[in-house]
């Protein structure tokens, strides 16, 4: 990064991130909810990175005891 111009080191990249998955998923389940205000993300780009990530959205599993 430092060669590219940037001054931001791994854990700061890490970071940024994490916090933006952590945004990413509170929108999400923000839209699942009735009676909120609207949220959107804007960030195409990261939408198309974690729309499949199963810790956004959990895998449904069925279980079935008898």
């Amino acid at each position: 990064m430092l060669a590219k111009g940037y001054d931001f080191g791994a854990e700061a990249c890490d970071n940024k991130f994490r916090q933006l998955k952590h945004r990413y998923k509170t929108i999400v389940d923000n839209k699942k909810t009735t009676g909120r205000g609207a949220s959107s993300w804007v960030f195409s780009s990261m939408e198309d990175l974690l729309a499949d990530d199963p810790s956004v959205e959990p895998v449904q599993t069925v279980i079935i005891c008898w």
